[in-house]
């Protein structure tokens, strides 16, 4: 495959995730993947809706919008899919975040999104919160700084994982290489990426993807 940049134009209104794996003419592949956030921007402030909406902040005031800072860093990430029960799907994901000047965890409010399952989940003093599925916690490490911990389960997330290439099939060992965006909204800022997992399923029963040790 040609080494250099590559350049891919795409046009959305809305969130679009695309996922595809690129083959040159000699058989190599790459895998390849686009995490859309939308152009659809109500209040003409340069912040896309659901940027705002994952923030927290209001997309009819332009002056209210969040900073899309810098690359986010996902040192875990695991998906599991259970075919043969229904809300039984769980998301474990692990990232380093970057927090604002002064943060103060009580009341403050995180929004993640995972393969594009979204929520908000407010902090209490111990930079813990949680809803009816999740959990999630921000920590400090001595030595890596401050990470976000997020936890999913009994969830339905078969059809919003198989639009991403997770899908109800066999997929034996070792398995094939998706890409799963992730992001997370904190203190204002916004921070995204995209993360390259293995997929590995038994069609009918059950599937794991987890980023390569």
């Amino acid at each position: 495959m040609q080494a250099g940049p590559w350049v891919a134009q795409l046009d959305a209104a809305d969130v679009v995730n695309l996922t595809t794996t690129l083959t040159d003419a000699v058989g190599n592949t790459s895998a390849f993947g686009l995490f859309g956030i939308g152009d659809a921007d109500s209040d003409n402030d340069g912040s896309p809706d659901v940027v705002e909406e994952l923030a927290g902040t209001d997309p009819s005031d332009p002056l209210d919008h969040p900073v899309v800072a810098g690359p986010l860093s996902v040192t875990k990430l695991q998906i599991k899919l259970n075919f043969s029960k229904t809300n039984k799907d769980a998301i474990r994901a692990t990232t380093t975040v970057s927090l604002p000047s002064g943060f103060a965890a009580a009341g403050a409010t995180v929004g993640i999104s995972v393969a594009g399952y979204a929520e908000q989940l407010v902090l209490d003093a111990k930079g813990k919160g949680k809803s009816a599925l999740s959990s999630l916690a921000v920590k400090v490490s001595k030595k890596t700084g401050p990470y976000v911990q997020y936890a999913l389960k009994n969830a339905d997330l078969e059809t919003r994982l198989a639009s991403l290439g997770l899908l109800d099939a066999t997929i034996a060992k070792p398995g094939k290489t998706f890409l799963i965006p992730v992001a997370v909204a904190i203190g204002g800022e916004v921070h995204f990426a995209t993360v390259n997992v293995v997929y590995k399923a038994k069609q009918g029963k059950s599937g794991k993807a987890s980023n390569p040790k």
